[in-house]
């Protein structure tokens, strides 16, 4: 069991994988990581906090509101720093027979 918003949950426990994590889970795993201890230091922080505060949509809490506003400033850098490797690059070419 567990609590949730408020309301007991009663769920079976998850079972842990045996396949090891893709290079991408790690990834992910790792900016959450990131993202969750930005969200903390929000909600030590009370001018931070605050500021958030301002932001939230109806049931949102500010630890969530900031770790979706770390996570968004993160995809919008990972995309800048995509724009600035030169296109020839990134492209795959196909390889055609004869020429």
């Amino acid at each position: 069991m567990k609590q949730y918003r408020g309301r007991t949950i009663i769920s079976k426990y998850p079972e842990k994988s045996s396949k090891k994590p893709t290079a991408e889970q790690k990834k992910n795993r790792e900016r959450f990581k990131r993202a969750v201890a930005y969200a903390t230091k929000v909600m030590n922080d009370q001018e931070l906090y605050h500021n958030y505060e301002k932001k939230l949509k109806k049931g949102q809490s500010v630890f969530q509101c900031a770790i979706s506003d770390y996570m968004k400033r993160m995809r919008e850098e990972e995309n800048a720093i995509e724009l600035q490797v030169p296109i020839h690059s990134r492209r795959k070419t196909k390889k055609t027979k004869g020429k």
